[in-house]
């Protein structure tokens, strides 16, 4: 382990990242004098227009799932998942439980910020990994607060992260047609 004043242990965080194929487990950190090599541009551009998502008229897990499928065609990202509170997923697209369970921490970590501190923090966190990002946004749906994460190249506007939000909310509300309705005279 090493000296840090962080509860985060960084070779412990490298091996758990390394095992689901983020980052390089037992990398050296950079000396002061090296220099970062420059990143392309880290913010994915916006869309002309972002497609809006239209869940299908099916059980909760298959709207989750077509959600997932909208957001890895909208962002790019390789991974994909949502998780509760507890980091336990509902759906997850090549993603290591250990990543789930870091999800649920960070956030976690950001709801305690905001609450003891009453720091301004947004519903979005980025974490910066080796080559990637972990994009985590946490979002409060009809049935309780959830985690959007992905693993992707770039962040991600304000304006979709916006979108994948009310995205998500939609999923969980189910559509119900009027002839569904039970007791319904016609």
């Amino acid at each position: 382990m090493t000296s840090s004043i962080s509860w985060i242990d960084r070779d412990s965080l490298d091996a758990t990242l390394a095992r689901f194929g983020v980052g390089v487990a037992g990398r050296r950190p950079p000396t002061r004098a090296a220099e970062p090599a420059p990143r392309p541009s880290a913010q994915l551009s916006e869309p002309a227009e972002i497609p809006e998502f239209i869940p299908p008229k099916k059980p909760l897990r298959q709207r989750l799932e077509a959600f997932l499928s909208w957001l890895q065609t909208l962002s790019g990202s390789r991974v994909a998942f949502i998780v509760d509170r507890d980091g336990l997923p509902l759906v997850d697209r090549k993603a290591a439980p250990d990543l789930l369970a870091v999800a649920s921490s960070m956030m976690e970590l950001v709801e305690d910020i905001n609450s003891q501190l009453q720091l301004p923090i947004g519903k979005a966190v980025t974490l910066e990994l080796e080559e990637d990002l972990l994009i985590l946004q946490s979002v409060e749906t009809p049935i309780g607060r959830y985690i959007v994460g992905q693993v992707a190249a770039h962040s991600m506007a304000r304006e979709i992260q916006q979108a994948v939000r009310q995205a998500l909310r939609r999923a969980f509300r189910p559509q119900i047609s009027s002839e569904q309705v039970v007791g319904r005279e016609q």
